[in-house]
């Protein structure tokens, strides 16, 4: 039986799920807050969807035999992921 996709290092795979798992705790923090009450206006809601929507569409998209965006995804969103400020603010 023959492989279906070209085989993947390790390596690969592991900064991939890396960066997944930081877009999708990115995509969870934006879902609470949409989610977390009454306090949002129209405009901010539709904001907020829209950047968990793009969020979604890179985890979606994600090639991970490009390590350069893998990469790039790790050095932006773990430093966004441990201060909520810088978060919120890239959020904006």
């Amino acid at each position: 039986m023959q492989p279906i996709a070209d085989p993947h290092s390790h390596h690969q795979v592991i900064r991939a799920e890396v960066a997944i798992e930081l877009l999708n705790g990115a995509r969870a923090r934006i879902t609470e807050r949409i989610h977390a009450g009454p306090g949002l206006t129209t405009q901010e809601r539709e904001r907020l969807e829209a950047a968990e929507a793009h969020l979604y569409h890179q985890v979606r998209n994600l090639d991970l035999t490009d390590i350069s965006t893998v990469e790039r995804i790790i050095s932006t969103w773990g430093p966004r992921l441990n201060d909520p400020g810088l978060f919120w603010d890239a959020i904006r």
